[in-house]
């Protein structure tokens, strides 16, 4: 009876620490949202109502204002190109929502990088992640600066939205494996968010290949076999369906001839502007940008971002792990960097880019960053586990973290202001242009002088596209055709050329040609070269040298 009893109460102890244990895993990982989710949106949100329109926002809000039919399914065929679907139907319905309110669409933004971050938090919980590397990747890769423009453009949308498809699909195929029997109705899923991934960009499609791996053990051989065939098979068909349906650029299949080219490129981007400049360099990069641009950053937030990740890191840590192996910490380091080099193997191949650190062609990063993260983490756990025993170690670790978040936090504050300074003066261009022309200029080219066309990375305006939409949005007048002085442009005795973006607009010299100086608001007409040459000599605008899609740099 004794033995019954004893075993009983043994039973019930270890079935209340189970209880307890779990109610203790449920309130830390309710901790671990709320800290994320203050952390992203506190310092996302606030941003919103500086930011507006830019580059090719200006287009498609043409487009979409002129739509004739007015529902979300018009609104989407309505836009131009349909080789992205799910992003253009993301823009309709925002433009249903928000109409042509830019803080509507970048608030939406901040909730959906949140999203990311979170779904990012879920895998690593899902595959039983130590809880210094489950809290801190999605916590550095929400600060990581190296796809600043995804937070900051509405035309790049799309970029968050394609990989927070993707982690529910890494999700839903974790999911599939959870129970005793595989489900197929998670593959099925799984599937379906990989479809929806590719058809709002193509950032994560290399990442598609590791989909396979995550229920690799629990599948037969044959099974094994079909999944990586109908993995292979979509993410040909996703990347053979871009290459013949976009419109703005060609594949090239020049690279094949020097593939080494590619390889020595794609080392060097690597190193340079992701384990470099904002990898373990990152510290030295932020110090640089706020010496260099002093009236854009306030210290404070940052040393309270620092505290706040510092503080939180070291209670989290000290209460719930022993602390990993420096083997663990090596082979996440290098998962790391394998993610990274499939999320960049998309533009690998275009020798002639380079990864640019704060313009807008750093948009196509997203996915790649997740390898980013993850690697820089590991390498300060790695340097934590390689320190002296006890509790010396999450102070390591905890005190590189908050390092390298409040050093990302800096770059994109010095970002996110150069972008909302332009919003600024994209008004300040709008009130010029409307006080000169009181009456729409119908059947006109405008040149507008007098501003720059971007400022640092962020856009003012660039070329032909934004401001001849900008142009027919506020006179309401699809005549009307305009471009902005600064960037690549030229006289020549045939009329005024501008180059961006490897296109060449050209205006002939007429009396429809008309130039508005907005330091003085003079409107000139450009009739012949030779009044169009003696208007710039005695009007010259300088500017700080810069390039479509990089702007000019600011640190």
């Amino acid at each position: 009876m004794s033995e019954r009893l004893g075993s009983g109460s043994s039973t019930l102890k270890l079935q209340r620490s189970e209880v307890a244990f779990h109610a203790s895993g449920y309130r830390y990982l309710l901790a671990d949202i709320a800290f994320l989710t203050v952390c992203v949106l506190g310092t996302t949100l606030p941003w919103s109502a500086r930011l507006g329109f830019y580059a090719d926002d200006w287009p498609v809000a043409q487009w979409l204002q002129t739509c004739p039919q007015q529902d979300t399914l018009g609104l989407t065929n309505c836009i131009a190109e349909a080789y992205r679907p799910l992003q253009f139907f993301e823009t309709a319905v925002l433009y249903k929502v928000f109409g042509l309110d830019p803080l509507g669409y970048h608030a939406y933004n901040a909730v959906l990088l949140l999203l990311v971050v979170l779904a990012l938090y879920t895998i690593l919980n899902r595959f039983h992640a130590p809880a210094s590397a489950a809290i801190s990747v999605p916590l550095l890769y929400a600060f990581l600066p190296h796809f600043s423009t995804d937070r900051l453009w509405a035309a790049s949308l799309q970029a968050a939205l394609s990989v927070l498809f993707y982690l529910a699909a890494v999700i839903a195929a974790r999911q599939a494996v959870a129970g005793r029997h595989l489900s197929w109705g998670w593959i099925t899923g799984a599937l379906a968010f990989l479809v929806l991934s590719v058809s709002a960009y193509e950032v994560a499609v290399p990442l598609f290949l590791l989909i396979p791996l995550v229920v690799w053990p629990r599948l037969s051989a044959r099974q094994a076999k079909m999944l990586l065939a109908l993995s292979i098979l979509l993410v040909c068909t996703s990347i053979t369906f871009k290459l013949t349906t976009q419109t703005r650029h060609h594949f090239e299949f020049r690279f094949l001839r020097n593939p080494m080219s590619v390889v020595m490129h794609t080392g060097k981007e690597t190193w340079k502007s992701n384990y470099g400049e904002y990898g373990l360099l990152l510290p030295f990069t932020a110090w640089r940008a706020a010496v260099s641009n002093p009236q854009r950053v306030n210290q404070l937030p940052a040393v309270c971002l620092a505290a706040a990740v510092f503080a939180y890191l070291l209670w989290r840590l000290r209460r719930c792990e022993m602390w990993p192996p420096a083997r663990s910490w090596l082979l996440l380091a290098v998962l790391g960097l394998v993610l990274f080099l499939l999320g960049y193997s998309m533009f690998a191949a275009d020798v002639t880019r380079n990864l640019t650190t704060t313009g807008v062609d750093n948009r196509t990063m997203i996915a790649a960053v997740l390898g980013t993260a993850i690697s820089l983490v590991a390498i300060i756990g790695l340097i934590a586990a390689f320190g002296p025993h006890g509790r010396s170690r999450p102070v390591v670790f905890s005190a590189g973290i908050s390092l390298l978040t409040a050093s990302g936090f800096v770059i994109l504050t010095v970002i996110t202001a150069s972008w909302s300074e332009a919003a600024a003066l994209q008004r300040e261009v709008i009130a010029g242009v409307t006080a000169a022309f009181p009456t729409p200029p119908a059947g006109k080219v405008l040149i507008i002088d007098g501003m720059c066309a971007w400022n640092g990375p962020g856009i003012i305006f660039e070329s032909a596209d934004d401001v001849s939409a900008m142009l027919r949005l506020i006179f309401r007048n699809p005549s009307l055709t305009g471009d902005i002085r600064g960037g690549e442009m030229r006289l020549g005795p045939d009329g005024i050329h501008k180059v961006y973006y490897g296109k060449d607009a050209k205006y002939e010299y007429s009396d429809s040609l008309l130039t508005l100086d907005l330091r003085n608001r003079t409107v000139t007409r450009l009739a012949d070269y030779q009044t169009a040459r003696s208007y710039f000599e005695r009007h010259p605008l300088t500017c700080p040298s810069g390039r479509a899609g990089d702007g000019y740099r600011i640190f």
